[in-house]
């Protein structure tokens, strides 16, 4: 049987840390924590002092809990150490990204550590996103309605920590209400992202005036204009994958159901020549933006005039 020793790795770190922290609920009493619970980062530590954590035994009683981020690189010493840790401590190595497999440190650790790798949701994934924003809102004991939380996935996109935080700051805007609705959402919501709701949805109606509207508010707020250009990118080329494949094969064209919907009605309005040609000036104010003395905001907005 594997002792108290834990490997987490992988994109999504917000998962890491839910974890963590569930685990350290189960291991170390509240009033303990102060005492028998750190948290030690292998770039900033000396490594005999961690040997030293591992092996010193818990204070006061109880467990010890032991949390070592970004291990990488030599560590031979800190895992003969793992050898000897009494039953009351736990040790968990959390790492940000991938692991390499390879490597000598993972092929040590895999006979000794419970190892569970956390993904990033896909954006095509929308029923578990859905299902993560719900249980995250039913936490400050609200509700979330479907349509407020498909605007919330569309205007925050798929990053887990920043929807919890978009997820408390609704929870406290709608007061004593039970219930976190679109307009919630559409009031609260990170601003640079619903501006660039509004400038895909104005491009989806080829509506000129809102769509530079949209961009000038974007600029003020200081967006990358390179993301900008990615976000509307992803858009025409989403269009052009649901006239070629159908709205349906959501794994194919990689997006959200709610987005995919929103681009299937858009698409009607467009041939695929004129999604082409769209692209294609899109791909050219990737150059100028990137490659050009030609001030950001006049590509931008020269480009939305041609694609409007």
């Amino acid at each position: 049987m594997k002792k108290n020793i834990y490997l987490f790795y992988g994109d999504e770190d917000f998962l890491i840390d839910e974890k963590i922290i569930r685990l350290r609920d189960l291991h170390i009493e509240p009033s303990l924590r102060d005492y028998n619970y750190s948290v030690m980062d292998f770039d900033d530590v000396d490594e005999d002092m961690l040997i030293q954590s591992i092996l010193t035994p818990p204070m006061w009683g109880g467990n010890k809990f032991i949390v070592i981020k970004n291990p990488d690189g030599p560590m031979e010493k800190v895992i003969d150490a793992l050898d000897n840790i009494s039953p009351d401590t736990v040790v968990v190595f959390a790492a940000g990204g991938p692991v390499d497999k390879r490597e000598k440190f993972y092929k040590r650790i895999e006979k000794l550590a419970q190892i569970a790798e956390f993904k990033t949701y896909a954006h095509w994934q929308e029923d578990k996103l859905i299902s993560f924003i719900n249980d995250l809102t039913k936490k400050t004991g609200k509700k979330i309605n479907l349509d407020a939380a498909q605007f919330l996935l569309e205007t925050v996109g798929n990053n887990l920590r920043m929807l919890a935080t978009e997820v408390e700051k609704l929870a406290a805007y709608s007061g004593e209400s039970d219930v976190i609705e679109k307009k919630d959402v559409e009031q609260i919501a990170a601003s640079g992202s619903i501006d660039s709701f509004s400038l895909l949805n104005s491009l989806r109606d080829r509506n000129l005036a809102k769509s530079l509207e949209s961009l000038d508010r974007l600029i003020k707020d200081r967006e990358d204009p390179v993301r900008l250009l990615q976000l509307i990118a992803t858009q025409y080329r989403t269009m052009l994958k649901v006239k070629d494949i159908g709205p349906y094969d959501l794994k194919r064209i990689g997006a959200a159901p709610y987005f995919v919907k929103k681009c299937d009605e858009a698409a009607n309005h467009f041939t695929v020549a004129q999604l082409k040609n769209a692209i294609h000036l899109m791909s050219n104010a990737d150059i100028k933006l990137k490659n050009s003395s030609q001030a950001p905001r006049s590509v931008l907005e020269l480009l939305l005039a041609e694609i409007c």
